[in-house]
């Protein structure tokens, strides 16, 4: 679902994962780590070219 908020959009997703029981706990430690990293790559991946690189 995208959502426009002001002048930005708003992705919303939904994502479904079968994992076999051993994986469990390593599949939802490596999802916490992309999905808490998720924002910033996005946000570097659609910054302007020409705006100055903030690495906070």
């Amino acid at each position: 679902m995208i959502e426009k908020s002001g002048g930005e959009s708003v992705v919303t997703l939904r994502l479904d994962s079968l994992v076999r029981r051993p994986f469990l706990r390593t599949w939802d430690m490596s999802q916490g780590i992309f999905w808490s990293r998720f924002p910033r790559w996005m946000e570097s991946a659609l910054r302007n070219p020409g705006d100055p690189k903030d690495y906070t």
